[in-house]
């Protein structure tokens, strides 16, 4: 399986060429690295063309054709398609010289190739079924859905809570920034990477052509960002202008943009209040993994609660950094702010609840803790929504960021 035929047609093994052996994988066939149909969390745009470049490492002309000639059909505006359909009729004629028809220096062309490449990769080497990123630890109830962009491989993963467990559902492709990752300045260009969160749904109605159908912008700059000094704004999940299907892999001022259809189907799900896991690349974990890791995290997390509940302010300090720092206080700062909650009033009786855990993908490991937490003493009160921003710091996890209610 997996291997070329010796006899194929020259045009054929250009084409295979073009598009499979000059990138970072072999010809190999994604049901040896899976044990599960990956077109099963593909669009059907993107299935058809798959099918069709299934058939062509096969050496099926014929099958290939049909395929990418029915997909042309139903999206006019699939540029991509259409370069490998006329590819794949000069392969018939024999006449074929290259990927574009051996248009090496023509930009547009290589965009193309580029998006056939990574396309194919994905499917090749596709996520093995139920694993789970490192970063989507634990979602909140609140949090029916979450999304991970892994921008190496210009995909889009859409998951879903499932007795408290993430499950992909969707697998999307997806453009970034012009210059790559790691927004720091306003117009560089870039895609950020951190966990953000979709804050407001706009209507393509509302927006200029470029953004297609709609758009959802999350929060970048989050806490952490400015804290980084990280500048700029105006980072969305969009569509595509119109008469355009896709776009390069990396063709965006700094967004994600997906095709039209892919992001009407993911605004149908997804919400404000949805996070959205950018990083360069994504680690995956079995369920096995996953849920050790869970229960590690739930472990720290409860004995912060628990030494919270003590009322000894001493054993709670002990799980914050030296470089802890939000925006009123540094650590020396949060230290007396500390003092002075535990003096006002007793925390005998506390409670926290709709607790998430999400990955911050950073070089130094990460995670943020969102939960509602309700401190009974002399009176109740309630802080929706507090964060903290925990850091794995000389094999210990301290929390170097915590909003104050």
């Amino acid at each position: 399986m997996g291997k070329v035929c010796r006899k194929a047609p020259t045009g054929l093994l250009i084409l295979l060429g073009g598009i499979f052996l000059s990138g970072a994988w072999g010809l190999v066939w994604a049901e040896s690295l899976n044990p599960f149909s990956p077109l099963d969390y593909l669009s059907a745009t993107e299935r058809s063309l798959i099918k069709g470049l299934e058939a062509v490492l096969r050496h099926d002309l014929d099958g290939a054709l049909r395929e990418i000639s029915e997909l042309t059909r139903q999206r006019p505006d699939f540029r991509l398609a259409h370069l490998i359909q006329g590819d794949l009729l000069m392969a018939k004629a024999g006449d074929l010289r290259g990927f574009g028809h051996g248009q090496e220096n023509d930009p547009e062309v290589m965009h193309l190739l580029d998006e056939a490449r990574v396309r194919i990769h994905n499917y090749l080497d596709s996520p093995p079924k139920d694993a789970i990123p490192q970063n989507l630890i634990y979602l909140a109830h609140a949090q029916g859905n979450a999304i991970v962009v892994d921008i190496t491989r210009s995909r889009l993963y859409l998951f879903r809570r499932v007795s408290g467990r993430p499950e992909l559902i969707a697998n999307y492709y997806i453009s970034s920034g012009k210059n790559g990752s790691g927004k720091i300045l306003k117009g560089d260009k870039k895609t950020p990477v951190g966990l953000y969160f979709i804050t407001d749904y706009l209507p393509g109605y509302k927006l200029p052509p470029m953004y297609g159908l709609g758009a959802m912008p999350i929060n970048y700059p989050n806490e952490w960002d400015r804290l980084l000094k990280k500048t700029g704004d105006g980072i969305w999940l969009h569509g595509t202008p119109p008469l355009t299907y896709s776009r390069p892999p990396m063709a965006s001022d700094g967004c994600v943009a997906l095709t039209n259809i892919d992001f009407e189907t993911i605004g149908e799900v997804v919400g404000i209040g949805t996070p959205v896991i950018i990083s360069n690349s994504v680690e995956w974990l079995d369920p096995v993994e996953w849920r050790g890791q869970l229960d590690w995290f739930l472990s720290r997390i409860q004995e912060w609660h628990k030494d919270w509940t003590s009322g000894k302010v001493e054993r709670v300090l002990r799980h914050y950094s030296p470089d802890f720092q939000n925006n009123r206080f540094d650590h020396a700062g949060w230290t007396k702010y500390l003092r002075r909650q535990f003096q006002e009033g007793t925390t005998e009786e506390t409670n926290f609840s709709d607790i998430s855990i999400l990955g911050y993908p950073t070089e130094q490991r990460m995670i943020v803790v969102t939960f509602t937490q309700e401190v009974r003493g002399k009176e109740l009160f309630k802080q929706p929504l507090r964060r903290q921003y925990w850091r794995l710091e000389k094999d210990l996890w301290k929390i170097v960021y915590e909003d104050t209610g």
